[in-house]
């Protein structure tokens, strides 16, 4: 049995007042980007993602982790930390002492892809685009933290990208994170089928499994994805829900190429037997055209219709709020099932 975190000789706050603005990931998270640890990964208003550290592997600086840490609680406590400006994610409440430093973890730390969306950041700025053999190893970084007790036991381990199960080392750091006791939530194209995602889905060890597919046609998944794998992808698919059926979330995100892709979507989301699906648009949208508002309505209107459950995604409609994009879509809605035509 893991013992429990001493705070001996470790910049951690134990001055902190009953009640102050943070977040879960500030007080207790930890992400891996290119050559950096980050408090998160969000961006919001004030550009989000405050660092931690530079990191190119091997021994985790945990001193200066937790100063720079400390050093953000303390900017929040005080007018707030600038980057942390507009995020949605900070709550005020009583932020008590943690038992271990980190119950968070994000590995984000590569761009490696075996496909090419057409909305990815990465597929857009060809620069930031690196080999496998450019990606460090984080399995040592992460045994580190377990042998010094710093790593929670149920800790919520976030596979982010690029694509994670192409990296040489998934299958083993889902192995030993698995031993540790953590859970996962998965986010991948599903061209490949993971045996290590599957038996942590048979374990009840995977909260989500996000799987970023965006077509039900093959030739718009091929225009949209820059590879003909629509049929292997919803096999995967199907695969995966088999193991466990409510946490595998199949996810489009809407653009110009799929605005006519709703029900062709849903009917293989159906055939694959998934209890929910994601839905978003582009995060490039300054302006929102009808034409994806009505995509979005009408994937959300006809999942309810056949009791399949509609998730917002994380990506457009949330991330550029000022569009109102979910009111939007939310009016389309309420058109369809009042049998208004959306026009």
């Amino acid at each position: 049995m893991m013992s429990k975190l001493k705070f001996e000789n470790l910049p951690v706050p134990t001055d902190q007042p009953n009640e102050y603005l943070s977040c879960e990931w500030i007080e207790g998270g930890i992400v891996f980007i290119s050559n950096t640890i980050t408090a998160c990964c969000v961006g919001f208003e004030g550009g989000g993602r405050p660092k931690l550290a530079d990191y190119t592997g091997g021994d985790l600086p945990i001193g200066q982790i937790l100063a720079e840490r400390k050093n953000i609680v303390s900017n929040n406590k005080n007018g707030g930390d600038s980057r942390c400006k507009g995020c949605s994610q900070l709550v005020t409440k009583a932020w008590g002492e943690r038992e271990w430093l980190f119950d968070k973890i994000l590995f984000n730390h590569f761009t490696t892809c075996n496909v090419r969306c057409v909305y990815c950041s990465f597929v857009k700025d060809e620069s930031v685009d690196s080999p496998l053999s450019e990606v460090i190893e984080v399995l040592p970084t992460v045994k580190q933290m377990v042998a010094n007790n710093w790593l929670a036991p149920h800790t919520t381990v976030y596979f982010g990208g690029g694509e994670p199960t192409i990296l040489p080392e998934f299958d083993e750091l889902i192995e030993f994170l698995t031993k540790h006791g953590a859970r996962f939530t998965v986010f991948s194209n599903g061209i490949r089928f993971s045996k290590a995602i599957e038996k942590s889905l048979q374990a009840g060890r995977v909260d989500t499994l996000l799987l970023s597919i965006d077509a039900g046609s093959p030739e718009v998944f091929k225009a949209l994805k820059g590879v003909d794998k629509c049929d292997q992808v919803w096999a995967n698919a199907e695969r995966y829900i088999n193991a466990s059926r409510d946490v595998v979330w199949p996810k489009i995100i809407f653009r110009q190429e799929n605005i006519n892709e709703a029900i062709p979507f849903l009917d293989r989301v159906k055939k694959a037997g998934a209890s929910h699906i994601v839905f978003d648009i582009d995060t490039d949208y300054h302006s929102l055209p009808a034409d994806v508002i009505n995509a979005a309505a009408l994937i959300k209107y006809e999942s309810i219709k056949r009791n399949i459950v509609p998730i917002t995604g994380e990506a457009g409609i949330k991330y550029r709020p000022e569009l109102n994009a979910a009111e939007k879509i939310e009016q389309r809605v309420l058109e369809l099932q009042g049998n208004i035509d959306i026009k």
